[in-house]
């Protein structure tokens, strides 16, 4: 898709968006709605259009520079179904005792960054859910939020992104409802037997009231990340060899090199997801070395370093949002008419608010 600026308006965008997200933050803090994840749960529905790109405010996903007590996900939830008994705890305990785990991702570009980091995140409906949570961000905000300097966000760059996290909490619904006649609270039931097909408002009240997805699962911890910007050229050979071969064809010296400024055009700054300092003092004090006689540091000095990812298995406490599937909230309606009526309103709404958000932020 063609880039669309606005340069006239450039300024003025910056600041109504500014002032959007100052407000709800404000809002936020002043009713200290459910500033924790003791309200996040499975079955449970929200309204995807409310924050729309401002998900990263209301659900802890990178570290966040406010001094609000301690939170995970403060979205609005609603509670539309009952007996939902069929929910478990989908976390599982290895036989190591190790939790924590440990990838890299490869990306092109930008976008790919986006997607890699946003990747356990799924809305039915949107093609790039991970807009969902960055279509707001202005360029100084993503270098922020990936530890990398402005200029290598707005020119073209390739990135590796190296990730540790640890599953604190996890569930998920055994059965989901989809496909399935689930039973809705009655008051929920009452206003979506109004639904009328073909009647747009109906449709509209119905969401506004009561949502347009329900989760489906998500599971909270924290992870610890680190971006490794590349030169597009030197990226393409690293990334011909590790495709194929993967990191173990790579000698432990190979790679000590290779994520380091010797290859790296930025070694990115190291940052959980919770913003938890604890963490990341921890691994600047551990994994920094010397190049070019400049200190950085690099999490890649972590791969296969077993007594030191245990350390870390300790560390990461359950203080962030590490994945969410939300499903669309169809299972609501008995009659298979209303059912096909409500998914064709709701995911050509969210094509659309998508790309007219897409085009208004020249992204």
């Amino acid at each position: 898709m063609a880039r669309i600026t606005f340069s006239s308006t450039s300024d003025l965008q910056r600041r109504v968006f500014l002032m959007v997200k100052v407000i709800f933050l404000l809002l936020l803090i002043i009713t200290d709605r459910t500033l924790s994840a003791d309200n996040l749960d499975v079955g449970k529905s929200l309204n995807v259009f409310g924050r729309y790109a401002y998900f990263s405010i209301s659900m802890k996903v990178v570290a966040r520079n406010d001094s609000i007590k301690p939170w995970v996900f403060r979205e609005p939830l609603v509670d539309v179904f009952q007996n939902l008994s069929g929910s478990v705890s989908c976390l599982k305990e290895p036989k190591s005792h190790i939790h924590a785990e440990f990838n890299l991702e490869l990306c092109d570009n930008l976008d790919q960054l986006f997607q890699a980091y946003f990747r356990e995140f799924v809305i039915e409906g949107m093609d790039e859910s991970w807009r969902a949570f960055t279509s707001s961000w202005s360029v100084r905000t993503i270098a922020q939020n990936f530890g990398i300097d402005v200029r290598y966000v707005t020119s073209p760059r390739s990135y590796i992104l190296v990730r540790a996290f640890r599953k604190r909490k996890c569930k998920t619904l055994i059965n989901p409802l989809e496909g399935t006649t689930a039973l809705p609270l009655t008051h929920v039931k009452a206003l979506a037997d109004k639904v009328t097909v073909g009647n747009k408002e109906s449709v509209l009240k119905f969401i506004k009231t009561y949502g347009s997805h329900y989760i489906e699962s998500y599971a909270t911890g924290d992870s610890l990340y680190q971006v490794f910007v590349f030169h597009t050229p030197v990226f393409r050979r690293l990334k011909a060899r590790l495709e194929p071969h993967g990191i173990d064809s790579f000698t432990k010296n190979d790679l000590n090199a290779i994520f380091s400024p010797w290859y790296a055009e930025q070694v990115g700054s190291v940052l959980s997801a919770s913003g938890n300092m604890t963490i990341t003092n921890w691994a600047n004090k551990v994994f920094t070395s010397a190049a070019h006689l400049l200190p950085y540091t690099s999490l890649m000095k972590m791969y296969g370093d077993v007594q030191h990812f245990k350390e870390l298995d300790n560390l990461l406490q359950n203080e962030a949002l590490l994945s969410l599937k939300l499903k669309a909230l169809s299972a609501i309606f008995e009659d298979p008419s209303k059912k096909i009526w409500f998914l064709e309103f709701l995911f050509n709404n969210m094509h659309l608010w998508e790309q007219n958000m897409y085009s208004f932020l020249g992204r």
